[in-house]
């Protein structure tokens, strides 16, 4: 019985101690291939494996498909040790999305560059504060999340104010800030007035805080932080001068709408107090100087690189204009030179004023592209036209002059001409002067004002020229014979024409002699040799004719008158 009830009160705790037995073989390790057996009793147990990391994600994109709450939990699981070691990957991250932020200049870049900083910033502060938590040093990393978290408030103030963050301030164009303002009353410029003294307080501290640090370094003796430290106090810088000169324009359109002039001042003395010069020792010195006007946002390489391309672009418009100035001139010249009896002074002008003209409207277009206001630039034309011309009215008469002169044309290049006392070949011609170049080969310059006020004989206009001679014979002389002589030298010359036929008559009965003139007819340019050599054979052929060429003379008759008687 006493058997019985004992084997039927164990059996129970015999069943429960081989299902511990079993479930602990089960869940204990199975040896390796190879491996002895397990520990035996009293030998130390191994580790249990370790646990994944805290999850890091690489980049900004994996931020957003990390799991807040699951992330806050893991953070609760974790010893500070595993928190420390996690801090600095988040916090490299945290910059990242820092520096992305700063980057974005489009409106949709930079509302997604804010969120996804706004993510970083979440999951890096529970970490630090888990750290913290956990007795973990993370303050800087704190300090740095508040800091950040400040610029993002400020940037949606300045954004909802203003109309732009702290990126777009450093880089709008002032032109259109300009244009942004002017239709705001003076209640909201002075708001968007206020942001705009925010954000340049947000700089300042940040450029002062930068000098700080360049102190410190200097101090320690560490050239290579001093350098790095020096860099970026110039990019500081360079951003602070950007703000500041957006800054005077929100100023500028605040005293417009009729702000108080002491409030104005205020706002003005502010902004030329926070930018210092950069106070840099050294041989670094020169550079760091250079580099703060290379870098500066407003100008260094930027405005050179923008001079260099809006000059390029000027002189592209320029060559365009004057290659189609010369194409223009060129096609002008010939239809001009197609016209008969065309004035070379006349085509000279319509051509060369016509060149001017497309090289002068390529330069207002050139201007116009790179943005200066052509306005003022005509206006001052206009006037200094009017000033030139009062002061040049000689000159302008002799212009007038040449206009007529290249409208009736009395003379042209190469024609030979008697005008202004002059006799010669004209040279050249222009709207103020004429130029001849006289049979004696000298070179006279005669204002236009003087030629066309007198006198214009154009001895070649015509092809053909009469030559006038005239001859005297002795009134003992045989008439006819003199005249047959005379006929025969004029028509044996090869050089006279025979249509017109030559004229050679007793034209006068002179005070010592009988003249004949004599008119044959000449191409232009043989006048003069016609007239010299038949003027010589004419003495020839008299000579050995016998015919005289009497000289003046005068007969003087004396007539003796007797003496009075007394």
């Amino acid at each position: 019985m006493l058997t019985n009830e004992v084997a039927h009160r164990c059996i129970p705790l015999l069943t429960v101690l081989a299902l511990l037995s079993v479930l602990a073989l089960l869940g204990a390790p199975l040896p390796a291939q190879g491996e002895g057996p397990p520990a035996a009793a009293g030998q130390q147990e191994p580790e249990a494996p370790a646990r994944a990391p805290i999850p890091t994600p690489q980049s900004l994109d994996e931020v957003k498909a990390l799991d807040v709450s699951d992330f806050a939990k893991t953070l609760k699981e974790r010893s500070t040790d595993e928190l420390a070691a996690a801090l600095p990957a988040w916090s490299r991250l945290l910059e990242q999305a820092a520096a992305a932020r700063d980057r974005a200049s489009a409106p949709a870049e930079r509302t997604a560059a804010a969120e996804a900083l706004d993510r970083v910033l979440g999951s890096t502060g529970q970490l630090a504060q888990a750290l913290r938590a956990s007795g973990g040093d993370a303050d800087r990393v704190l300090q740095r999340i508040e800091a950040l978290g400040e610029e993002q408030r400020a940037d949606a103030q300045q954004s909802s104010t203003s109309g732009v963050t702290l990126t777009e301030a450093m880089t709008i164009d002032v032109r259109e800030l300009t244009s942004r303002l002017r239709p705001l009353p003076a209640d909201k410029v002075k708001e968007a007035l206020d942001a705009w003294a925010l954000l340049i307080e947000r700089k300042a501290r940040e450029f002062s805080n930068a000098e700080i640090a360049v102190i410190a370094a200097e101090k320690s003796g560490d050239t290579a932080e001093s350098d790095r430290l020096n860099a970026r106090l110039v990019d500081l810088r360079g951003e602070l001068e950007a703000l500041q000169k957006r800054f005077a324009v929100v100023i500028r359109q605040y005293r417009n709408k009729g702000a108080d002039p002491a409030e104005v001042q205020r706002y003005s003395a502010y902004s030329d107090s926070v930018v210092a010069p950069l106070e840099v020792s050294g041989i670094r010195s020169a550079w760091v100087q250079a580099r703060e006007w290379l870098l500066d946002l407003d100008g260094g390489i930027g405005k050179l690189v923008g001079i260099a391309v809006d000059i390029a672009v000027f002189m592209a418009i320029f060559i365009v204009f004057r290659w189609l100035s010369k194409l223009v001139g060129g096609i002008l010249d010939r239809s001009l030179g197609a016209v008969k009896r065309s004035s070379a002074l006349l085509r000279n002008f319509l051509v060369n004023t016509t060149k001017k003209v497309v090289v002068f409207i390529g330069v207002v277009i050139g201007l116009g592209q790179i943005g200066v206001d052509i306005g003022p630039f005509l206006a001052a034309i206009g006037a200094a036209g009017f000033v030139i011309g009062f002061a040049l009215q000689g000159t302008l008469s002799n212009f007038a002059n040449g206009v007529m002169i290249m409208i009736y044309r009395p003379y042209d290049i190469g024609d030979v001409v008697n005008m202004a006392g002059v006799i010669g070949t004209v040279n050249d011609m222009t709207l103020v002067s004429t130029t001849v170049r006289t049979f004696d080969n000298q070179t006279i310059v005669i204002p236009n004002s003087k030629i066309w006020g007198d006198v214009i004989t154009n001895i070649t206009a015509n092809s053909t020229r009469r030559v006038d001679m005239t001859f005297g014979i002795g009134y003992g002389d045989d008439i006819g014979r003199a005249q047959d002589v005379l006929t025969d030298i004029v028509t044996s010359h090869p050089k006279v024409l025979r249509d017109p036929a030559p004229t050679i008559k007793l034209h006068e009965l002179g005070e010592s002699s009988l003249n004949f003139i004599c008119r044959p007819w000449v191409m232009a340019t043989d006048y003069w040799d016609v007239y010299w050599e038949i003027t010589r054979q004419v003495k020839e052929r008299f000579d050995a004719e016998g015919i005289s060429i009497p000289f003046p003379q005068r007969d003087v008759h004396l007539h003796q008158v007797p003496a009075a008687h007394a």
